[in-house]
Formats: C-alpha cells, structure tokens, sequence
C-alpha cells in the first residue's frame, strides 16, 4: 500500500477523539478508498463456513450480499468459494487470495 493507508492507520490512533474516524463505516469506506486507488481487486466480504452444516446459510448471505450498494455507494462483493474457486486451479491459492484480499470476514 502506499502512504495513505499510513494515513487511515494515523487517523484511526489519533490521540484525541475528535480526530478519528467517528464510525466504523467511514474508516471502512477510508480503507476501502486506499485500495480503489491502488487498482486491487477486493472482496468486501469473505464468508467463511462449515461444508457440512452451514452451506445453505452461506448460499443466503453470498444471494443477499453479492452486488449490493451500500448507503456510501459502494458496491459490495463477497467471496464464496462455491463461486469464486476456479475449476482445475489449486483451491488453497485461490482461498488464500480470497481471504487476503477481503476487508471483512464472515
């Protein structure tokens, strides 16, 4: 990342509260702003689960989330591996990459 992601960790240890982000959404709207900027693709979401028990709740998030708005107009992408694993490519590389590149985990 470049400096303005030092910028966003500054603001967020800023010693008087006034100076930080005053919500949880902005600093993550500020995050999310210093990866537009770099060019990375992103998820905005990672959903995480068990196979076994928890996949049809995994599949209602992934419908429910995938490709929505948020009210700061950005656009919300989630990383499902029953969707964003490509065929014939090494599943624990393109897991690690979801996860990597994820700003937040389900």
């Amino acid at each position: 990342f470049d400096n303005n992601l030092s910028k966003v960790i500054a603001k967020s240890l800023e010693k008087r509260s006034e100076n930080r982000f005053q919500s949880s959404e902005e600093m993550c709207n500020a995050i999310y702003d210093c990866l537009v900027s770099r060019g990375e693709s992103c998820y905005s979401v990672f959903i995480s689960y068990r196979v076994a028990s928890e996949q049809p709740l995994a599949r209602l998030l992934f419908d429910d989330l995938n490709l929505t708005v948020t009210p700061a107009g950005h656009r919300v992408t989630v990383y499902w591996d029953e969707f964003c694993l490509e065929k014939g490519k090494d599943w624990r590389e393109g897991f690690a990459n979801g996860l990597l590149t994820s700003l937040c985990l389900f």
